[in-house]
């Protein structure tokens, strides 16, 4: 073997791995590019990742979801006092971290009971299917809970609006904004 071949291999000696951390086939696991989940329930427990996911959405995305661009310290109050109780929240993972967020309020509609979805998805995810996941997700809990489901949205929204339609949502002109009602 030659003496830089030699060097080279001496001088690439590895430590043996600690044990649970998987060597080699650890790191390409921690490395390999990963997926996004199912959308899933979310909870009480999770409250801390929804701030987190709103907090970080861009300017623009936040103010499209709260009508605002709230500051983390009145999203932080407004999650940590949720009703969980009569809220639904879902979400989408990629590993821990929430890479969008459905959620279904309680509201009424032509005074019978309903369901206001509000959903935001990370920047980068946009237009990735991850939307259309959260979508149907929603109308599923709609559709058991047996109570119609309506978004309310501005015309310049054109992702939502295109979710809306896509999903078979009736428009409804309200000034500048546009209500999309769907039946249970």
């Amino acid at each position: 073997m030659p003496m830089s071949a030699t060097l080279l291999k001496s001088t690439l000696q590895f430590p043996a791995p600690r044990a649970g951390w998987g060597g080699l086939a650890g790191l390409r696991r921690l490395f390999a590019p990963q997926e996004p989940g199912p959308a899933q329930p979310l909870g009480p427990r999770d409250t801390g990742l929804v701030i987190l996911h709103f907090a970080t959405l861009d300017t623009a995305d936040r103010i499209a979801r709260f009508n605002a661009n709230l500051r983390f310290d009145a999203l932080s109050a407004r999650y940590r006092a949720l009703d969980w109780a009569s809220y639904r929240v879902l979400g989408v993972r990629l590993g821990r971290r929430l890479i969008a967020v459905a959620e279904l309020a309680p509201t009424q509609l032509d005074g019978r009971p309903a369901r206001e979805l509000a959903l935001s998805v990370q920047g980068p995810w946009q237009h990735s299917g991850v939307g259309e996941r959260l979508m149907r997700a929603a109308l599923a809990d709609c559709h058991a809970e047996g109570v119609p489901m309506v978004v309310f949205t501005t015309a310049q929204n054109h992702g939502m609006i295109h979710l809306a339609e896509k999903f078979g949502g009736a428009a409804q002109s309200l000034g500048p904004d546009l209500r999309y009602t769907f039946a249970p």
